[in-house]
């Protein structure tokens, strides 16, 4: 595998991890309901959209995958 073709998998790593963070706000967009489980649902969705875009950063920064979520 060339430098060339190595970056480019880095890239798709990087923005099928963005792809995720973004299904999941979609997702808490549509739970966002006026009602105590929407409402909880959508934050739950939004934190993993929050969390999955920021493992994109820190890989695309860094080349390192943080999973632990204190760490990201």
């Amino acid at each position: 595998m060339d430098v060339a073709r190595f970056q480019e998998v880095l890239c798709g790593f990087v923005t099928q991890r963005l792809e995720l963070a973004e299904a999941f706000l979609a997702s808490a967009h549509e739970m966002a309901e006026d009602n105590a489980i929407g409402s909880r649902n959508a934050i739950s969705r939004s934190y993993y959209a929050m969390h999955h875009a920021g493992r994109a950063a820190i890989f695309g920064h860094s080349r390192t995958d943080v999973t632990r979520h204190d760490k990201v």
